[in-house]
């Protein structure tokens, strides 16, 4: 099989020989041979085919239907190629010889042993397949060999001894495209134009035309041969002439047709001319656009920033995730800059909420600034911008939004922390105590109620932070007093009686089921003086926990503690709560009257203590002085009355322990802030 552009041909083995047209595959002819074909080739322009057959070489001229046999036959021949550009020449191997067959005129033959690549340009090219095959992992170059046809070697030899008119005659004579292109070359050298452009029309060259046509129009020498050069491509000798004649201006030029832009640079940088900043910007951005072609983000935002192409900088730091200098970028650009829009979206999708709202800002667009905002849940960030620039109601679009949470109590505890983004730490910590009460009422675990107290309280007290920090920033010049009392008194004009009720009650929720757990702990590590110590002050929470659980727990702890004094008052206490059926009460007094029985209702261990306030000596489990009616604080780490002048105080939840107990600990029992 053989193809010439859309015109396949196909040979049977009869010698028969089919053509057909593409895409159609139409039969278009056929015509035969008469021999049995091995290997067939067509030339360039499908008008003759060479045939390797057992009796040798053979040449056909051919048309559609015929094809006539030429007077030419050689024997021993194993390889054929047509030239690409010449329809009569073609390139035979016989034994150990190649030779050139023009029309049916062998040129003399030369010693090769390798197999034809390709012949054009009248070059041979052959590669040594039995060298090659001896080492197939290490080629070297040398087995690739390039033959030079004799005309081609005659031309040479004619123009390097600079005979022009005679090598024109012969290239007239033996005409190929790659001989007029040499003899364009050495004219051009000797700036002989008339036979350059002559080599030029015969090679229907335009390019080379219209060079002549521009090397006609130069006065200066040194200028056409600069133009010459830049034609065939030699760049720098072109450079070099323009800057031996101080025409820097013309060399950037070359450089710039040619779109060598890193050379331009170097110019630039060697020298100075007015007008340089704008062309060294121009060059950093091409420069910067060839590494972004490449995907060397960091190295295009170079050469970006240095040609001031922001829209590129900002894409080659996003491509690198870069949003660091991102956030530089937009500093450094001046209000009202295009950019801050891309730059302020490109944050907004990252989110990056405090940059894109910067960025909105510093252009103007308010209500964009808003929505992300709220696209993002900052709403403390959306409240503050709606309040500053007076712009839509944030409370209103954030009530409805909360209101879709709610539910069941964990879509209720985002709706929690929906308001404390917001900044609105009071209605947050309404939330949470609604759920503590609805769960306290059936029965939750003391370890989650306690959290949810201890989170509600934090709330509460985020609220007064937040309170003190805006009467700060409005109280610049005032005392602390006078800032404390305007605070309190803005505090109470602005509350419900609810909210106060709220904020001063904040934390015995907490407190609560701390001492709760905290007494069982001790009961069951067998600690029970100190857990009847702790029970006792549960007992001023019987409006949080269950009075029978309470005072049960009392009674337990004061009857292992032997302070029977304290269990009797249990007892009486339990038997006479309404709240439980007769029954149980029955029980509780049956059993009471079979401990006291036994026991007197008398402490078996009285240990005093001295109170703070009248020097009064007093049990050390009392919570109240009955002298002075001093009301002590109560130790969170242990349960105790805190009985001593220093104390440790929490920083965050305000609640007291003593020193030595709370050495041992990192966290605040009660609120695990940081001691």
């Amino acid at each position: 099989d053989c193809q010439l552009s859309s015109f396949p041909s196909t040979c049977r083995e009869s010698g028969t020989v089919h053509r057909y047209s593409l895409p159609q595959v139409t039969l278009q002819g056929t015509f035969t041979l008469g021999c049995h074909i091995e290997k067939m080739e067509l030339n360039c322009n499908g008008t003759r085919l060479a045939v390797l057959s057992s009796q040798g070489m053979k040449l056909f001229e051919i048309t559609e239907n015929s094809a006539s046999v030429m007077n030419f036959d050689r024997k021993d021949v194993w390889s054929i190629k047509w030239d690409a550009e010449k329809e009569d020449t073609i390139a035979v191997m016989e034994k150990t010889r190649m030779f050139v067959v023009k029309n049916t005129e062998c040129e003399e033959p030369i010693i090769n042993c390798g197999y034809i690549c390709s012949f054009k340009n009248l070059s041979i090219r052959t590669v040594l397949l039995d060298e090659i095959m001896k080492s197939p992992e290490n080629p070297n170059k040398c087995y690739i060999v390039d033959v030079e046809i004799k005309s081609l070697r005659d031309a040479k030899n004619l123009l390097e001894k600079m005979k022009i008119q005679e090598a024109s005659a012969f290239i007239e004579k033996n005409s190929h495209p790659k001989l007029w292109a040499l003899l364009a070359e050495v004219a051009l050298s000797r700036l002989d134009t008339v036979t350059a452009e002559h080599a030029y029309v015969m090679l229907k060259d335009y390019a080379g035309i219209q060079l002549i046509k521009r090397i006609n129009s130069i006065q200066q020498e040194d200028f056409k041969r600069a133009e010459i050069a830049v034609f065939f491509g030699r760049i720098d000798e072109a450079e070099k002439i323009y800057m031996d004649h101080d025409r820097r201006d013309l060399a950037i030029a070359v450089h710039r047709k040619m779109n060598d832009w890193f050379r331009i640079m170097e110019i630039l940088q060697h020298s100075s001319a007015p007008g340089d900043d704008q062309l060294l910007k121009q060059a950093c951005n091409h420069v910067g656009d060839h590494y972004a072609d490449r995907q060397n983000w960091t190295q295009a935002a170079i050469y970006y920033e240095k040609g001031e192409n922001y829209s590129q900088l900002i894409r080659c730091y996003l491509m690198n995730d870069n949003y660091e200098k991102l956030e530089n970028l937009s500093k450094h650009l001046p209000d009202g800059h295009e950019m801050l829009k891309m730059i302020g979206e490109i944050f907004g999708g990252a989110g990056l909420c405090e940059q894109a709202v910067n960025c909105y800002l510093r252009c103007d667009m308010l209500n964009d600034a808003l929505d992300v905002c709220i696209q993002l849940n900052q709403w403390e960030s959306a409240v503050q911008l709606s309040k500053t620039h007076k712009l839509r109601d944030v409370d209103t679009l954030l009530g409805k939004y909360a209101e879709q949470l709610n539910g069941s109590n964990e879509k209720t505890l985002v709706a929690v922390q929906l308001y404390r983004r917001a900044g609105k730490f009071l209605e947050a910590a309404r939330i949470v105590f609604d759920i503590a009460n609805d769960e306290r009422k059936k029965q939750a675990q003391p370890l989650r109620l306690k959290k949810l107290y201890v989170l509600g309280a934090l709330l509460v007290e985020q609220y007064h932070n937040q309170n003190k920090a805006e009467i700060a920033k409005d109280s610049h010049n005032k005392s602390g007093a006078e800032v404390a009392l305007k605070g309190l008194l803005e505090e109470d004009n602005a509350l419900s009686l609810a909210d106060s009720s709220l904020i001063d009650e904040a934390w015995r929720g907490a407190e609560a089921y701390h001492f709760y757990m905290l007494a069982q702990h001790q009961l069951y590590q067998g600690e029970v003086d100190a857990a009847m110590k702790t029970a006792l002050h549960l007992t001023d929470f019987d409006d949080i926990l269950d009075a029978v659980e309470v005072f049960s727990l009392l009674a337990l702890a004061s009857c292992a503690a032997r302070q029977f004094s304290v269990c009797s008052r249990a007892f009486i206490k339990l038997e006479s709560l309404t709240t439980i059926p007769p029954q149980e009460r029955d029980a509780y007094s049956k059993l009471a009257l079979t401990i006291f029985t036994k026991y007197p209702p008398k402490d078996t261990r009285l240990v005093e203590a001295e109170c703070i306030g009248c020097d009064a000596h007093i049990p050390d489990y009392c919570q109240m002085c009955p002298n002075c009616d001093t009301k002590f604080p109560t130790c969170i780490v242990s349960g105790r009355p805190l009985l001593d002048y220093q104390f440790w105080l929490c920083p965050t939840c305000k609640h007291r322990a003593y020193e030595q107990e709370i050495n041992s600990m990192r966290f605040c029992p009660l609120c695990h802030g940081d001691v």
